[in-house]
């Protein structure tokens, strides 16, 4: 294959890793770069992201109506959550629904105190709510669809959250099923805590900036889907959709203090939001909230990705990279491990302030994706998020007013779930690179199958949990046979992929690569051929897709790359550098390199090759 594209004379990349037309001339690149000009274009990115972080909003509270009330009712299936793997899925598919790790905390947390749920049946339950929250960032990732490059960096972004949560889960829902550690130790330090109820308790900042906006437009009615979750009794006219100034339960009780028990519901002061007076379903206003939320929220992040673009270039690229991704200078080296542990700081502070990781995590994917913050820095500042998202169970625990001691106990078993899975998947770096290194393998596939990451959400976050809360409907034997043959399954899996690589002598020829499979069971290549045949059938003839396009584009990529290195071997071989061995000059246009396959992007992923 060749290629008449001089590297040299494409697209320039600066030092940020953020693409320069080369059209641009050196006073416009002078013009983008002037005080005046970035103070504006910073200013609009501002406003961009409030509109962005509105519509996460907006999109939570769409969820809320389509599920909430279902959500609440999972909650009160007392049968089904006595099971840890059933009440695992619950935790994930309630998180999902409500968009909002820390509204199912929340419930979860009243729920303990209101002897709904015990701290032993809850533990597994908030295990899913960790893994439910990271939906959001992933949904966010596609946004970043028109680049594949940022494309493959924001979805690994995303997904390494879900896979530090599944890790966690992994070794921590066996050891509590069987143990029961975590329920211990947080009794343990729940009783030597001196801590009293405080109703008033809370921490309020993004909600006091974004709620004026967004209580015009719709309000939930988190009471109502609290006490679906309680199995209790409810207004006939109540709904998820707040419709009412007053919650029923305030509102009956300020009714009978007054002793009018003739006055009616219709009586009530109505909201002031936009859609309190709907007349539809509540489902309905959720589907049209919804189809609004997304539409915002990648309008606004196909904007933010175009003004960080012109802002991080050049000298102020170089200079952010330096500061967000480098280590410390000189002799000072040695303490570059510290700088992790400060952006689980960082990321535990921000997510405090604004009371939710789905928020936090979401608007940092898309840094990552413009290469703005490195993979490996944004992981701790995402570790620090799941510490932070603890709060807003905690703040619940202390505005109980009984069962206190239970309720905080299960804030506490969330903050050290938390916690230990920090101590085990962070401080070792070879531990370290166990997620990440799924998270780049899952960006790398979806830079390849655009339609990947919309599969893998629906089978993470839908499917699977799905399949499991149903078979839990039916008995428990059945979840326990289907998790041993999922485990089993995986088992084999690994054994023979670390005996392939390390030991593949003792593997029948036949076993020591899975070509022994159908296609279909070890590469997503027929499923896009097949998706690409019958997009094709509904297009004319001179607009269809090849089916091989997603393949082209990685040999473009790659004969690029073997350019590059044909630069390099010529500029050492003229200063009388050793020829490097392995690789060979083929009609002068081509390079061939005999080695292990390298990832066309990886120079510019933010990821590290040795890793």
């Amino acid at each position: 294959m060749s290629s008449n594209k001089d590297p040299e004379k494409s697209a320039p990349v600066d030092d940020g890793g953020t693409e320069t037309s080369p059209d641009v001339g050196k006073e416009e690149l002078e013009r983008r770069q002037a005080p005046w000009w970035v103070i504006v274009r910073v200013i609009i990115v501002l406003g961009l992201l409030y509109a962005f972080i509105c519509s996460l909003d907006l999109m939570g509270s769409a969820f809320k109506l389509l599920g909430g009330k279902e959500a609440g009712e999972v909650f009160s299936q007392d049968h089904v959550i006595s099971n840890p793997v059933a009440g695992l899925v619950i935790g994930v598919l309630v998180t999902v629904l409500l968009q909002s790790s820390s509204t199912s905390t929340s419930i979860i947390v009243t729920m303990v105190a209101a002897d709904l749920l015990t701290v032993n049946q809850a533990v597994p339950i908030v295990m899913g709510a960790n893994i439910g929250t990271s939906v959001t960032s992933t949904i966010v990732a596609i946004g970043q669809i028109q680049d594949k490059t940022m494309y493959e960096r924001a979805f690994a972004a995303a997904t390494m959250h879900d896979m530090f949560n599944l890790l966690c889960v992994a070794i921590m829902l066996p050891l509590e099923w069987i143990t029961g550690f975590l329920t211990k130790l947080s009794k343990e330090i729940v009783g030597v805590m001196n801590v009293t109820p405080n109703e008033d308790a809370e921490v309020e900042l993004l909600s006091r900036i974004t709620d004026p906006l967004m209580d015009r437009v719709v309000l939930v009615n988190k009471t109502f889907i609290k006490e679906i979750s309680k199995d209790k009794d409810v207004g006939s006219d109540e709904r998820v959709l707040k419709i009412y100034a007053q919650d029923w339960k305030k509102w009956v009780k300020a009714v009978n203090a007054s002793g009018n028990l003739t006055e009616l519901p219709s009586d009530r002061q109505h909201c002031e939001a936009l859609f309190c007076d709907w007349e539809h379903s509540d489902k309905a206003a959720g589907g049209l909230l919804l189809t609004i939320a997304l539409v915002v929220m990648f309008i606004c992040l196909f904007f933010i990705v175009k003004v960080l673009n012109s802002i991080f270039s050049g000298h102020i690229a170089k200079i952010v990279n330096k500061f967000v991704n480098k280590g410390f200078p000189g002799k000072f080296q040695k303490l570059d491990f510290l700088i992790g542990y400060f952006a689980i700081l960082v990321g535990c502070g921000m997510t405090i302030l604004v009371q939710s990781s789905s928020i936090f995590t979401s608007t940092l994917t898309p840094l990552v994706g413009l290469n703005i913050i490195g993979i490996e820095r944004a992981f701790p500042m995402v570790l620090g998020s799941n510490i932070g998202t603890t709060v807003t169970g905690l703040l619940a625990a202390l505005a109980s007013d009984k069962n206190f001691e239970q309720a905080l106990q299960i804030s506490m078993c969330h903050l050290l779930f938390n916690i230990i899975g920090i101590l085990i998947w962070y401080p070792i770096p070879v531990m370290r690179r166990i997620p990440l290194g799924c998270a780049r393998h899952l960006g790398k596939t979806t830079r390849k199958y655009k339609w990947f990451a919309v599969v893998y959400i629906f089978i993470v976050f839908v499917m699977f949990p799905g399949i499991v809360f149903a078979l839990s409907l039916a008995g428990e034997v059945y979840v326990a046979v289907f998790c041993c043959l999922l485990i089993l399954f995986g088992l084999v899996i690994t054994a023979m992929k670390l005996l392939q690589r390390y030991a593949p002598s003792v593997l029948p020829n036949k076993l020591k690569n899975f070509k022994f499979l159908p296609k279909g069971l070890r590469s997503l290549e027929p499923y896009h051929n097949a998706g690409i045949t019958f997009l094709n059938l509904c297009r004319p003839k001179s607009r269809k897709i090849s089916q091989r396009c997603g393949l082209e584009d990685n040999i473009s990529d790659k004969v690029l790359v073997n350019l590059e290195k044909e630069k390099i071997i010529e500029s050492k071989l003229s200063k009388g550098a050793a020829v490097l061995t392995g690789v060979k000059k083929k009609n002068n246009d081509e390079v061939i390199v005999q080695a292990e396959e390298v990832n066309p992007a990886s120079a510019n992923l933010g990821y590290d090759q040795n890793e």
